[in-house]
């Protein structure tokens, strides 16, 4: 089951420049991740730089 694009993916536009179809998948998988919402920013942004830099040290694309 597919949830939508991902990286590389080659997609169809509508006129209205909305993705109405993927044309060619790029074989990537992906890993979609949700973050709630927090009052405390210094956490946050912490939990983020945690989040990309497992990212960037396991040698993954991200957007």
């Amino acid at each position: 089951m597919a949830y939508g694009p991902t990286l590389g993916d080659r997609v169809r536009l509508s006129p209205a420049a909305r993705v109405v179809d993927i044309a060619q998948t790029s074989g990537h998988r992906v890993l979609r991740t949700l973050l709630r919402p927090s009052t405390d920013a210094e956490r946050l942004g912490h939990n983020i730089s945690l989040i990309k830099n497992s990212i960037k040290e396991s040698g993954l694309l991200s957007e």
